[in-house]
This record gives structure tokens, sequence and C-alpha cells, in this order.
């Protein structure tokens, strides 16, 4: 019986530190893991001034900035997973937006900044967002195209050090960049850039005036009326009068002119209405010409000459652009002439006023100065012949 009693003591013993080490160890198991989850983190666009690019124009120096607005459209590269050496790149469900670059016409800035804003844009995990922008190419011939249409630009997101997500940096170049980028400071091989340049391509029309023939007048002032179309809304125009006159001229119908007014003369001279279109009138004595510069390549003009009571001789155009059109009817001249321009030019109108002068008149003046040399030859020799005597 004592036996039997020990051993049933030992085995209550044994159960009692078994429920002990139980629940010892339940009491040091670790709670329950909860997984990280980075808090997205959104682009706010007073935080960060260098997604902002330059879209510049490039002008004449004789030319204004033309009306224009130039788009950008925004797509974003696949992800892809990093390696030893490059970055993961991911994606984002909203994408950033650009804002359009426009110029007004005689715009005083040459170029303007263009801004991306990922307002709304939200990163989930560092790593690097790529964007590809692209210039929307415009086939106006009076503009070139950037020869890159398309930049690349990576975003690159990172671990603050405090569990938070922040934006270390960007970088923008040149092209379309379809590798990883490298854990480096130079990611890809592409050239950095600061914007897109496109060309306004713009030229010169000068208009010059010569006459010919016994009654021309070469004081006179012959008006031309010029006609523009094509130009673009609201394009201004300068025009050069260097060789020209700028005073008021006045009807003198004794002084052969029979037009009057002024000029145009410096910047801005021409504006354009909102069609594109504009009608000047200038006026032109012998020797002279008046230039208009910073029409736009394509546009169309027509040049029309009141030349009165003269003939149009000829109208010859000659510079970079000598494809006009001057227009005849019955074998005569109009002084009309048209073209689309495309190239810098002159036009020179050159009239032509001839008369006869009635035989009689010559013949009333002719026959006395004959009479007259006669007379002369006589006296001359009769005076020569008294001499000779008197010396005998």
């Amino acid at each position: 019986m004592k036996k039997g009693r020990l051993l049933a003591g030992f085995a209550a013993a044994a159960l009692a530190a078994g429920m002990m080490s139980l629940s010892a160890f339940a009491s040091e198991a670790p709670e329950t893991h909860t997984p990280y989850k980075y808090t997205a983190i959104t682009y706010k666009l007073e935080d960060k001034t260098t997604y902002d690019f330059t879209k510049a124009l490039e002008v004449e120096e004789d030319a204004n900035v033309p009306a224009v607005t130039f788009k950008f459209t925004v797509t974003q590269a696949e992800a892809k997973a990093g390696t030893e050496t490059s970055l993961p790149i991911y994606t984002t469900t909203a994408l950033p937006t650009v804002s359009d670059a426009v110029f007004a016409a005689g715009d005083a800035e040459k170029s303007k900044t263009v801004n991306v804003s990922f307002t709304g844009v939200e990163f989930s995990e560092p790593g690097v967002y790529r964007y590809y922008i692209t210039e929307t190419a415009t086939e106006n011939s009076a503009f070139t195209n950037d020869a890159t249409p398309v930049r690349t630009l990576d975003v690159y997101v990172q671990d603050d050090g405090t569990g938070k997500l922040g934006i270390a940096g960007t970088t923008f170049r040149n092209g379309r960049c379809e590798d990883s980028p490298e854990k480096s400071e130079n990611p890809t091989a592409l050239e950095k850039s600061t914007g897109y340049t496109n060309t306004y391509n713009s030229h010169d029309l000068t208009i010059a005036k010569s006459v010919e023939g016994n009654q021309a007048s070469k004081d006179k002032y012959f008006s031309f009326t010029v006609a523009i179309s094509n130009a673009g809304s609201g394009t201004k125009l300068n025009v050069d009068t260097t060789n020209a006159t700028t005073a008021e001229i006045t009807a003198d119908t004794n002084g052969a002119t029979t037009v009057s007014g002024t000029n145009p003369s410096g910047e801005n001279a021409i504006v354009c209405g909102a069609d594109g279109t504009a009608n000047v009138t200038v006026l032109l004595q012998h020797g002279e010409s008046i230039k208009i510069t910073g029409l736009p390549d394509g546009a169309e003009y027509t040049i029309t000459e009141n030349f009165e009571d003269y003939t149009v001789k000829s109208i010859v155009p000659t510079g970079d652009d000598t494809d006009g059109t001057a227009t005849e009817a019955d074998d005569k001249l109009t002084g009309e002439f048209t073209d689309t321009i495309k190239g810098d030019t002159t036009v020179t109108y050159t009239n032509e006023k001839k008369g006869v002068v009635p035989t009689g008149v010559m013949v009333s003046v002719a026959g006395p100065a004959v009479a007259g040399a006669a007379v002369l030859g006589g006296i001359i020799t009769l005076t020569v012949k008294k001499r000779k005597e008197d010396k005998e």
C-alpha cells in the first residue's frame, strides 16, 4: 500500500510540473505578426519645382513671337523587377499631367516653363517610377519640331529612414529609355535634358520700285496694296523703312503724285486679324523699297500696284523664293503678284512711261539752227579773207 501511494504521489507531482511548464510556455509565446505596409505618399506640387522643364522657341531677330500653343502627352513604362545592379520600376494608377506651353503674338518671352504635376499620383513602394513625355508634333510649316519629341522622366522614391516614403529626386533625359536604372548617379546613357526647342520659320518680303522712260517722273509715288493671309492669328509683323519715305506723303498733281498717306514703319507695324489676314498700303517712288519682316513660312501674299497711266514693264522676284506669279491680261501685266512665301524674297516693280515728241517741233527748232550755222560760217570766211587782203 505504501508503495502504491508513493507512485501516485510522484505521478501527481509530475503532472503538476508539466502543467506549470505549459503555462510558462504559453505566457512566453510571441504576439501575432502584423505585415508592414507603406502608407502611399501623394506628390504635392508646392513641394517640388524640379519637375518643370523649358519650352523654347527660336525666332529670327527681325521677327516676332507668334501666337502658338504646344501640347504634351504622358505615358508610363512597364513595371520591372530590380536586380543587384538596377532599381525596380513601379507604376502608378494615376498619371501626372503636363501643362501647355502658350505663346502670345508678339510675346516678349521666347521660352515658357512647363509644369509636370503629380497631384493625385500616389507612390506606394521605394523604387523608380518612369514616365514618357511626348510633345505633340505640328504639321504647320512655320515650325520645325524638336528633333527628339520624347523625354524620359524618372522619379526616385525612397524610404527616408523612418519607415516613410519620400521623393529623393528626378532625372529628365532625351529619348525613350527602356533599360532599368542603375544604382548609380548615372542611371542611363541618355543625355540629360532641360526641355524642348522648336524653331519658328519666317521670311522677309521686300517690295522695290523703279521707273523708266523719257516721260517717267522719278518724283512720283505709286501706291501698292499688300494682302496677307494664312499668317497666323494675331501675328505681328515689323516693317523696315530704311530705304523708304516715312514722312506723310501728299498728293501733288503738278509734282506727278496723285496718292497720299504714310508708310507703315517699325515694330508691330502690321497686325494680322484673328483669321491670320492683313491688308496694308505702301507708297514708293523710284529707287525706294520697303521690307516686311517675320512672315511665317507658308503665308500667302498678293501685291497689287496702282500704276495709273504708266505701263508695268516687269515684275521680277529675286532672292530665296522666286516662284511667285505675275498676273497678265491681254498680254500685259496687271500689276498683281501672288506667292506663298518660302524664303526671303524681293519683288521689284519696274514701270515705264514714254512719249513721242512731234516731228514738226524738231524741224522748227532745227531750221533756224542750220541757218544760223550757215551765216556764222559765212562771217568767219569773210573775216579770214579780209585779213589776208590787208596783209598783202
